[in-house]
């Protein structure tokens, strides 16, 4: 008897499986990729490095005041200033603000504050009734600067006022564009591509606006 239901199971598992369809078994996971380095987010701004000085006399009058506003450019690495490059990438974003704030650094040590506080001093020894109140107002020196941003490249238009007694105060315009891919500044030749017809063309800008501050300045009026 335990012959023929040994008999009859052998016959009937193909078929109960043969009916159910085979079951596969599970296959093994495969090993989770780890997750990609985060790309760095390499960004730049350019803020303000304010250098004030007031010069006095002994006596404790005010006889000169310098107000340079410098423009000063930072690095941030995915939204935190970098402060101490860990990679490549923050090496070279400080080795690009190092280039940039250097020029403004040698601009503002090469200026001729020094001698100027020395004029001043001397001015003041010689003829010290020009300080007074209802005379002149203590002399100056500053610079003002507009940052403009197009892609990668940074330009700075600046204005250096500067009144050391006389007549009249005197004003230099000074720009810079700097490239923040090529980590340079570019000179007029590297932004135009006819160096001469830029030259020419500014020359004219220059000569219309000078025209325009004439006729609305009615003291200046017949003057060319």
């Amino acid at each position: 008897m335990k012959k023929y239901l040994s008999l009859i199971l052998a016959l009937c598992l193909p078929a109960l499986l043969g009916g159910c369809g085979a079951v596969p078994l599970p296959m093994p996971e495969s090993p989770t990729p780890p997750p990609a380095a985060d790309t760095e987010e390499i960004t730049y701004e350019v803020s303000t490095d304010p250098y004030e000085q007031t010069v006095t006399a002994e006596d404790g009058t005010t006889l000169m005041v310098i107000d340079f506003q410098i423009p000063h450019l930072q690095a941030y690495a995915n939204g935190a200033l970098i402060e101490d490059p860990s990679t490549p990438a923050q090496e070279q974003a400080m080795d690009r603000v190092h280039t940039f704030n250097e020029n403004f650094d040698q601009w503002r040590e090469s200026n001729s504050s020094e001698e100027n506080i020395s004029f001043v001093k001397d001015l003041y020894r010689d003829m010290p009734e020009m300080f007074s109140e209802d005379h002149m107002a203590p002399l100056s020196e500053e610079l003002t600067y507009t940052c403009y941003r197009t892609g990668t490249l940074i330009s700075i238009a600046a204005d250096y006022y500067s009144y050391l007694g006389g007549a009249h105060p005197n004003t230099v315009y000074f720009a810079w564009n700097y490239d923040l891919d090529s980590g340079m500044f570019l000179t007029i030749s590297e932004l135009a591509a006819d160096p001469q017809t830029f030259t020419l063309a500014v020359a004219d800008m220059i000569e219309v606006q000078a025209e325009e501050q004439i006729a609305s300045t009615p003291e200046l009026e017949g003057r060319s």
